[in-house]
C-alpha cells in the first residue's frame, strides 16, 4: 500500500520472482521480514517513496547491541530511533524471565524438603546414638566436637549429592537432542512395524519439535556456570544447615544419666 496526501492510500501491485530464503535465528525476522531489491524502474519503488527508511545493521557480536547503538545515535538526525534484538523479542524474553524466576522458587522448596528430611534423618541418627555420644563426652569430648562430626556428616552428604546431581544434569542436558533423536527413531520404527502388520499407515513425523508445528528444530541448550555453582552450593548449603540444626541434640546426652540406665 502507498499514502498520499492527494490520493490517499492506493494499493501497488507487482509480479516478483522469489530467491534462495534464509534463517537469520531470530523468529521475528524470519516469520514476517522479506528483502527486495528496489530498482529504479521497480513497480514497487512508489510505495516505499514516502516512508522512513529503515536502515539494518548486523553485529559480529550481538551482545555488543548496547555500545553499537550509542555510538550509531551520534550518527543519526534527531528523531530517529534505534531497535535492536532485545526489542523485537522483549515478550519472549520476559516469558523466559518469569519461567527461570519459577524454576528458581521450585528449586528452592525443594532444598526445603531436602533439608527438612535431612534434619528428622538426622535427629533420628542421633538418638540412637545417644550412648555413644555419652562415651565420647565422659572421655572428654565437648558438645562442639560431638557437633562437627555430624555436620561433617551432613557436609558428605551434600557433596555426594550434589556432584552426583550436577553430573547427570551435565550429561543430560549435553545429550538431551541425541536423547529425543533416539526416541523419535523409536516410534518411527514401532509406526513401520505396527504398519507391516496393517495397523496404521506408519507415516508422520515423531519429532518432539517438528517443523510443521514449531520454529525450532532442537532444544538450544545453554549451561551458564554461575547458575550452576549457585544451585550446587545451595543444595550443598541446605543439608549443612539440617545437620547443624539436627547436632544441636547432642547436648541432651548427659553421660551420667546414661550411664545410670545402661
Amino acid at each position: 500500500m502507498s499514502q498520499n496526501v492527494e490520493e490517499g492510500v492506493v494499493p501497488v501491485k507487482a509480479r516478483m520472482r522469489t530467491g534462495p530464503s534464509f534463517s537469520s535465528g531470530y523468529y521475528e525476522f524470519d516469520s514476517g521480514l522479506g528483502f527486495v531489491d528496489l530498482e529504479a524502474d521497480s513497480p514497487l519503488k512508489g510505495a516505499f517513496s514516502s516512508g522512513a527508511p529503515t536502515i539494518g545493521i548486523k553485529l559480529k557480536d550481538r551482545f555488543a547491541d548496547y555500545r553499537a547503538a550509542a555510538a550509531i545515535a551520534k550518527l543519526l538526525p534527531a528523531g530517529a530511533e534505534i531497535l535492536s534484538w532485545r526489542d523485537y523479542n522483549r515478550s519472549f524474553f520476559g516469558a523466559l524471565r518469569t519461567e527461570k524466576t519459577m524454576m528458581l522458587l521450585l528449586i528452592s522448596l525443594i532444598f526445603i524438603v531436602v533439608g527438612i528430611n535431612i534434619f528428622h534423618a538426622m535427629r533420628r541418627v542421633i538418638a540412637s546414638k545417644m550412648a555413644d555420644i555419652a562415651v565420647l563426652k565422659a572421655c572428654g569430648a565437648t558438645d562442639r566436637d560431638i557437633r562437627l562430626i555430624f555436620v561433617a556428616e551432613g557436609l558428605t552428604v551434600g557433596l555426594a549429592g550434589a556432584a552426583i546431581g550436577a553430573a547427570l544434569g551435565l550429561v543430560l542436558c549435553a545429550n538431551i537432542n541425541a536423547i529425543l533423536e533416539t526416541l523419535a527413531g523409536a516410534m518411527r520404527a514401532m509406526a513401520a512395524g505396527l504398519a507391516s502388520l496393517g495397523l496404521g499407515s506408519g507415516a508422520g513425523d515423531y519429532r518432539l519439535f517438528s517443523p510443521s508445528y514449531f520454529y525450532i528444530d532442537k532444544i538450544p541448550v545453554s549451561i551458564s556456570t554461575p547458575e550452576l555453582l549457585f544451585i550446587t552450593a545451595t543444595a550443598v548449603a541446605s543439608t549443612v544447615l539440617a545437620a547443624f540444626s539436627a547436632a544441636s541434640k547432642v547436648s541432651e546426652a548427659k553421660p551420667s544419666e546414661v550411664f545410670r540406665n545402661e
